[in-house]
């Protein structure tokens, strides 16, 4: 699956990043949102508003700390949930946490796990592929 850069403003400037609309769904309820593809972030981690949306209860959730992007230590919840992009569907851990003000993110652990990601800065799109098991 190749999927082109989106352009987002910045102040006066454009960005190219890599952001892909993804699917998360839990106990029946699904919400699209576009996340980062960041090779750099250990797991993925969604603004705690998707935790809500999805109506999920994060009591009893596996608690984590992360480093905010502040530089401060922040609380986080660890669960499963469903993702779906482009015909592809996988199980994998989400962090939610609201200290993730940003863009969703979708790291090493529950994202680059299951696909092999080629990116292409200077064409401006990234192939995603899901190899075969």
């Amino acid at each position: 699956m190749k999927y082109p850069y989106q352009h987002v403003r910045c102040g006066d400037s454009i960005r190219y990043l890599p952001l892909v609309p993804v699917t998360l769904s839990s106990s029946g309820t699904s919400i699209r949102t576009l996340a980062l593809v960041d090779s750099g972030a250990e797991d993925n981690v969604f603004r705690m508003d998707v935790a809500e949306q999805l109506g999920l209860n994060l009591t009893g959730a596996s608690e984590v700390v992360i480093l905010g992007y502040d530089g401060q230590d922040a609380e986080a919840y660890r669960v499963m949930v469903s993702f779906e992009l482009g015909n592809h569907q996988w199980d994998a851990p989400v962090i939610f946490s609201p200290a993730v003000a940003g863009r969703d993110l979708l790291g090493q652990i529950g994202f680059f796990a299951f696909f092999t990601v080629t990116f292409d800065y200077t064409g401006r799109t990234m192939n995603i592929l899901r190899p075969r098991v």
